[in-house]
């Protein structure tokens, strides 16, 4: 292509070998090749690289989500409760965590001495209970007998003693109970045994000085 002055255009011109500028051309095209190819070079890895932490973030997130909702392990305790879900328990143990017994052991020695009753036949020290049963207790002269209302899962305070045991022992029998403690109490030799009341009265009224 030919312009009015009769000389060929700047973009035709370039192409032909003598042209004073080809070389700087050819110059610029091997830049722009060089640094177009290190740039795909740079990304590609950075792209790869992140797509495989995305891929591992994905799967490691989905491995954690299955564990804790599949295996019950890994699901938060419970609130501790007085009573337990079991539909039976050890009687030895429900003596001792009802506070019926100072320790299990003892309580394991009253079974089998043939001072407990369950139902009202001898109790094993393993035998079962579950709510509703009635255990009776040797306390002489009388047997005080408990109605199961719950089992704890625990040993239990004095105060939610009540929440687990009745007591149903017959009337008479608890007045039977205590004339026999008043009478050992009186019969007792002053100065032995354990104080009574009107001892600590009296021990209280001499330390403080009056009469």
């Amino acid at each position: 292509m030919k312009t009015d002055d009769g000389k060929g255009s700047l973009a035709s011109n370039l192409g032909h070998p003598s042209h004073p500028y080809r070389p700087y051309h050819l110059t610029i095209l091997t830049i722009l090749t060089i640094l177009t190819i290190l740039t795909i070079l740079t990304i590609l890895p950075i792209l790869t690289i992140l797509t495989i932490l995305t891929i591992l973030t994905s799967l490691t997130s989905l491995t954690i989500f299955t564990i804790f909702t599949t295996l019950p392990i890994f699901y938060l305790p419970e609130l501790p409760s007085p009573t337990r879900n079991h539909h039976t328990m050890r009687l030895d143990k429900f003596l001792w965590c009802v506070r019926l017994c100072k320790t299990r052991s003892l309580a394991a020695d009253e079974c089998k001495r043939g001072h407990v009753q369950v139902n009202g036949r001898e109790g094993k020290a393993a035998a079962e209970v579950k709510p509703g049963d009635r255990v009776a207790v040797r306390q002489a002269p009388i047997w005080r007998v408990f109605e199961v209302k719950a089992l704890p899962a625990a040993r239990v305070g004095a105060k939610l003693v009540p929440e687990l045991v009745q007591d149903v022992t017959p009337w008479e029998d608890l007045e039977k109970q205590e004339i026999a403690r008043k009478v050992r109490v009186a019969s007792r030799e002053p100065g032995t045994g354990r104080p009574t009341k009107k001892d600590r009265r009296d021990m209280e009224r001499f330390s403080s000085g009056r009469e």
